[in-house]
């Protein structure tokens, strides 16, 4: 390119680039303040000592404390309304960038989980050297059983006869092999999920502090998601789970129970959140969603040991009260739960329809919550979730959801209800916008004053490796004139180069 026609760009450029840049996405509203007084007398002064000494944001700090809760809870109680029973089971994701100390605070929300699980894992080992010597002795025992060395018929019939009641005293089936001792799990299939809800616990929680492994992984990969989300989402719901396999033929499991907490960075979140599929399948209504203010940059070491704290002490032990209760089970079964009825006082239970009411009307076209309408419309079942688990935490033995608990769970229903609403409107979960916005920083970066496109995708952030994806992201900056186009391209890096930007400096004010 002359020296001429560059000028001329340039002239044409600043002319151009007099309005201001857009910015790639509005400024997210404020979030608005967790609240930890609806936690209760145990997980809310919990949730105050890890703060004060991981300093991670309080609302990351709420979810892993629920999710810990409510898989301590899960198994021995049902929310009944009006014959309508409710899991307490939770599902929760959690967003956050890398340094928001999400695994710090996981370290210490699942402590007695990862306790009583070694526990179990030390007692299934001792159980399965037992178990390999009964299934010996029972194999022995069936071979002389049906063993038989006769020639005439009578001897035949009376040695059948023998053989049925030597089986029948022996039993028809060998020594079934200890549960599996697993409580927590990070990235299963479907067909994993049902196998260890087949021959392991009945009260499970898929827990990670990183969540992309998860939503990157097997389990969500493209020809397995919908098998995964529809085993979630029926586990959410206490259905039961079914697979029919042309090996081993039908098997339905009744009465599992599954809580889950995934934390996940920014851009993971984005890309589940804009498949449609995940919302389809109704997965995200299922979900109590949190994207807390950052906290980096304004924490001091603080000099105090927080296994030490009686308020995480405390916490503990009803976590592991619950863990360590029998949950009751179907007669004739090992791992078939059948949780006891936990419902509503008749106070509690009208603050409840008042506000099943009034979430209802804002579900209407032009109604607040039209938005966000297949999570708000659960917004009274997940009110009624978390008063159970909060009343449970309190006292094992509760015979009801009183008022003080639903109250407290219509406050933090209305948090998350907020809290989404707040997600949506930001447009801060728009993959592409992301992936620009990344591609921005990256340009600026560099400190030049223009790019080509084989640069981009050759060298650019991860996430933009190929032509296509790389013009797409140059295009977005360009629409909001961050970057604008050089017609006909220019030398650069040794080389003409056909399709180059000019760069808007990040001094410039969107």
């Amino acid at each position: 390119m002359d020296d001429a026609r560059y000028e001329d760009i340039c002239s044409r450029f600043d002319a151009e680039s007099v309005q201001p840049p857009d910015p790639l996405r509005r400024a997210p509203i404020p979030a608005e303040p967790y609240p930890v007084e609806a936690l209760g007398a145990v997980l809310g002064p919990a949730l105050e000592a890890i703060r004060s000494t991981v300093q991670a944001p309080v609302p990351l700090i709420a979810q892993s404390l629920l999710g810990a809760a409510a898989l301590a809870a899960q198994p021995h109680a049902n929310v009944i309304i009006d014959g309508r029973v409710m899991p307490i089971s939770l599902f929760m994701i959690t967003i956050g960038a890398s340094g928001e100390r999400k695994t710090g605070v996981d370290t210490l929300v699942l402590k007695p989980i990862q306790a009583r699980q070694r526990e179990l894992v030390d007692a299934h080992q001792a159980a399965l050297a037992d178990h390999k010597i009964a299934s010996r002795i029972w194999e022995q025992a069936e071979a002389a059983a049906i063993k038989e060395k006769v020639v005439d018929l009578s001897k035949v019939r009376e040695g059948r006869r023998a053989k049925a009641q030597a089986l029948q005293e022996l039993g028809d089936q060998p020594p079934e092999p200890p549960l599996l001792p697993n409580l927590l799990i990070g990235d299963p299939t479907s067909e994993g999920l049902f196998k260890l809800f087949a021959n392991g616990q009945p009260s499970l929680g898929l827990f990670s502090d990183e969540g992309a492994l998860f939503v990157g992984g097997h389990a969500m990969a493209r020809d397995a998601r919908l098998r995964t989300i529809g085993a979630l989402s029926k586990l959410w719901d206490g259905r039961p789970l079914d697979r029919v396999r042309g090996g081993d033929g039908a098997s339905i499991l009744y009465d599992r129970r599954l809580s889950l907490h995934l934390m996940m960075q920014p851009l993971v979140a984005a890309e589940l959140f804009n498949d449609p599929i995940y919302a389809d399948q109704g997965f995200l209504a299922r979900v109590l969603l949190s994207w807390p203010d950052s906290t980096a940059g304004t924490r001091r070491y603080v000099n105090a040991d927080p296994y030490q704290d009686a308020r995480v002490g405390r916490y503990w032990r009803a976590v592991t009260d619950l863990l360590y209760r029998p949950p009751s089970l179907r007669e004739g079964t090992r791992n078939e739960l059948t949780p006891r009825p936990l419902p509503l006082s008749p106070s509690a239970k009208a603050e409840w329809v008042t506000y099943f009411d009034g979430i209802e009307a804002m579900l209407g076209e032009g109604g607040k919550l039209e938005s966000i309408r297949g999570f708000a419309s659960k917004a009274a079942e997940h009110a009624a979730r978390l008063s159970g688990v909060l009343a449970l935490i309190a006292d094992p033995n509760a015979a009801e959801i009183d008022q003080v608990h639903i109250q407290s769970g219509i406050w933090l229903m209305d948090h998350y209800l907020t809290e989404t609403l707040r997600i949506q409107d930001a447009g801060i979960a728009d993959p592409d916008l992301q992936l620009a916005q990344r591609l921005l920083e990256w340009l600026h970066g560099l400190g030049e004053a223009h790019t080509y496109l084989a640069k981009v995708y050759q060298f650019g952030p991860n996430g933009i490796r190929d032509a296509k994806t790389a013009r797409k992201m140059l295009e977005i900056l360009e629409k909001h004139r961050w970057v604008f186009g050089i017609e006909g391209g220019m030398q650069l890096d040794g080389a003409h180069r056909k399709e180059v930007w000019k760069i808007v400096g990040k001094e410039a004010k969107p």
